[in-house]
């Protein structure tokens, strides 16, 4: 379903008594074998609550670095009492998300400071808590000189696919019961169609530092209760044929779209209350104002039903150490039941995956065995035809299986050239 890659560095800023910044120097960084693993219990933005410097000089290793040779024990886990509130936070751009922090370096002695190591981690040491360990290390000469002060940030660059992608056939039907009234699992094999994440579903940064979840943390590998991993399965097939925003009729900037939610770059930046982004949500379920087939200029308000998922079953899966990617497995099961309105079968003609019941993270619009996605678009009568998209065509929910849609997070780190162990 999805994978997000991560790429951090430090920037320090050093600033004389006046305030005036002096220099400022990047320094790209080396995400350790066991930061990489946190995000299996912790948020992305939550590795990097604590900043730690040293005095140690010996390189990166892929296989042992997992924190400072020497600790500075005056500049050991500076949590958010040395925050730089204001140069906390997040920026959004067209390929994901960028998460900072920044730690007030103060105090210097007469000698200065001479830093040989830095490191980021998700809580201090205390009692040899394990997640004290560096989730992010760095070398380098750093002399802060006496009465100076610096700022270091840490960034966290981090991109999501955000594109429109294809799928056919993920569905598995060599175990399924096949015979029944109407035939069970009808076109579930042929089942494809295209997918879109609708935002970065990442916990973002504060402007004091703090974690905060705006439209839900659905692609965080630490979400673990299925109450909020949700998936439904929805008859609706048009609300966002003509408005890529909202749904509904269409937009002013209408030129055609794919039919699907598609990616929102500036979501963490839009208010709720917006009436670009103040309807995305409880897309493709209950009563939505649709565009009108007859004409797509004016809304047409309908009941949308939906089947959501029973429960999800979480499976990490298994690594080395040294692997610079982790995956976890998310399997949704729909129940051995009908979905239908007691006479007939709903037929599926999208699927979206959601944050609790309300906040959809991404949007699937499933094609019919006729192989079209969406209906023609008439620009000059503003008409939609779907008489190509015969109900028929799509598979329904019967009574006698039980659904299982398996989906898969991943997440990688490059490993730089000058760390140990690194090709």
């Amino acid at each position: 379903m999805s994978y997000f890659s991560l790429k951090g560095e430090y920037v320090v800023d050093i600033y004389d008594p006046k305030g005036e910044l002096k220099s400022t120097k990047t320094y790209p960084n080396f995400i350790t074998s066991t930061g990489l693993s946190y995000i299996y219990d912790t948020s992305v933005a939550s590795c990097f609550s604590y900043l730690s410097l040293g005095s140690g000089t010996s390189a990166n290793n892929l296989s042992t670095t997992t924190g400072l040779d020497t600790v500075i024990p005056s500049y050991s886990y500076l949590g958010q009492s040395n925050y730089v509130n204001n140069a906390c936070g997040t920026t959004e751009n067209l390929s994901g998300i960028t998460l900072y922090r920044a730690w007030n370096i103060s105090g210097i002695g007469s000698g200065g400071l001479n830093i040989g190591e830095i490191m980021v981690s998700p809580t201090n040491q205390v009692n040899n808590n394990p997640s004290g360990k560096a989730f992010s290390r760095i070398t380098g000469s750093i002399v802060i000189p006496s009465g100076d002060y610096s700022v270091i940030t840490y960034k966290l660059n981090i991109s999501v696919p955000t594109g429109v992608y294809y799928f056919e056939n993920i569905i598995n039907t060599n175990n399924a019961i096949t015979v029944g009234p109407p035939d069970p699992c009808t076109f579930w094999d042929q089942l494809s169609g295209a997918y879109s994440l609708i935002h970065h579903g990442l916990k973002t940064i504060s402007a004091n530092g703090t974690i905060q979840s705006n439209y839900g943390p659905y692609l965080e590998p630490s979400i673990s209760d299925a109450l909020y991993l949700r998936a439904y399965l929805s008859t609706d097939n048009l609300e966002f044929e003509v408005n890529q925003y909202n749904g509904g009729p269409v937009d002013d900037g209408f030129s055609g779209y794919s039919g699907i939610c598609t990616f929102k770059y500036d979501f963490h930046s839009a208010k709720l209350a917006d009436t670009k982004y103040g309807r995305i949500n409880r897309i493709r379920k209950g009563y939505r104002t649709l565009p009108s087939t007859g004409d797509y200029l004016n809304p047409s308000f309908s009941t949308i039903s939906y089947f959501e998922n029973e429960n999800v079953t979480l499976y990490p899966l298994p690594y080395t150490a040294t692997d610079r990617s982790r995956s976890l497995s998310r399997l949704y099961t729909w129940p051995r039941s009908a979905w239908s309105d007691g006479v007939n079968y709903y037929r599926a003609k999208s699927l979206v995956f959601s944050y609790g019941s309300d906040l959809p993270f991404a949007d699937c619009l499933f094609y019919s065995t006729g192989g079209y996605l969406t209906g023609d678009i008439n620009t000059t009568s503003h008409t939609i035809n779907m008489s190509n998209l015969p109900s028929d065509d799509y598979f329904f929910k019967d009574v006698l299986n039980v659904l299982d849609i398996s989906t898969k997070i991943t997440w990688s780190a490059p490993c730089p050239s000058d760390v140990v162990g690194c090709s």
